[in-house]
């Protein structure tokens, strides 16, 4: 998905490499690669399930 403001690209999805790609686990399958805001000190987590 990709979000644009205004008409100028703000998050652009990354697409899918194949899974031989080297980077596949630090660069696309962790949260760099799915557009979520990080902050400092603070770590990901997880929705709780219902």
């Amino acid at each position: 998905m990709n979000y644009i403001v205004g008409g100028k690209p703000l998050l652009i999805e990354a697409g899918t490499p194949g899974y031989d790609n080297p980077a596949i686990h630090t660069l696309y399958s962790t949260v760099v690669g799915h557009n979520v805001l990080e902050l400092e000190g603070h770590k990901p987590k997880k929705a709780p399930r219902r």
